[in-house]
């Protein structure tokens, strides 16, 4: 399990997205439930919680819960 706190910079599919943090980039999947009404902007920092999900050399986050933080 795993908690990322950044922004979500880009919509790449119907659930998949670019997040941002100082460390790089890296593609997150989130499922339409897991909003609960949150919206987010590329401005906008959040945190994220859910857990890698790997395949053979590449890997995602499979996000269970999205948080939006205050600036």
């Amino acid at each position: 399990w795993v908690k990322l706190r950044g922004n979500i910079t880009e919509r790449l599919s119907d659930d998949r997205y670019n997040f941002r943090d100082e460390s790089g980039t890296v593609v997150v999947e989130i499922d339409h439930k897991r909003w609960n009404g949150v919206t987010v902007g590329p401005q906008d920092k959040v945190e994220l919680q859910g857990k890698v999900d790997k395949d053979w050399n590449e890997f995602e986050v499979d996000v269970k819960q999205v948080i939006k933080l205050n600036k």
